[in-house]
């Protein structure tokens, strides 16, 4: 049976075993994928990686419904919730969440008055990208992990209601499990470059 290690001695771990930290530079983490996966990704003038979206898509999902699939997550809601979080993590390549924390969203998505329920769906995804990619981003407001899991899953959860998008409903009921997965596969991307 395994044990449970908290994020500090898994870091701590990751700086004896010389295992990089990628909390909050997903420009480091983006180049070591280039180098694993060349055919995705292209450098401009300035050396900045431009990755091409649908192959990058297809692979973060591929990697990580493999995940879903090895904890036994088969339902359609883990393949769809699998789907969404690649289309996250391949849009975060591109950009960065207007906010890091999520009370900043359920503010927006009301301000003045108006329903604005992007917002809720941008919330919910700064709060999966923090969940999955950047534990560091809530470590350094002194908040745990499943602050923003539950956030995230509200966010996504308000979203479906106010947008009438199922998959807002979908990522709410599958937020821990998607995370888990995806934090898996980018780990998986890390160690198969050592």
């Amino acid at each position: 049976m395994g044990t449970i290690t908290s994020m500090r001695e898994f870091r701590r771990v990751q700086s004896v075993q010389g295992i990089p930290s990628y909390d909050n530079n997903l420009s480091t983490l983006l180049r070591e994928i280039e180098d694993l996966r060349g055919q995705f990704t292209v450098r401009d003038k300035s050396g900045l990686v431009i990755l091409k979206g649908a192959q990058l898509k297809e692979y973060f999902f591929s990697g990580i419904y493999s995940e879903c699939r090895k904890h036994g997550w088969l339902s359609p809601s883990f393949y769809h919730s699998a789907g969404y979080a690649a289309d996250v993590c391949t849009n975060a390549v591109s950009t960065t969440p207007q906010f890091w924390t999520a009370f900043e969203y359920f503010i927006k998505a009301w301000m003045e008055g108006n329903r604005q329920p992007d917002f809720l769906q941008h919330g919910g995804d700064a709060c999966f990208l923090i969940s999955a990619i950047f534990p560091g981003q809530a470590e350094r407001r002194g908040l745990k992990i499943s602050f923003y899991e539950d956030m995230g899953a509200s966010l996504y959860s308000h979203w479906c209601v106010e947008s009438k998008r199922e998959i807002g409903g979908i990522m709410s009921n599958c937020f821990h499990q998607i995370a888990v997965a995806t934090t898996e596969c980018f780990q998986k991307l890390r160690y198969e470059q050592g």
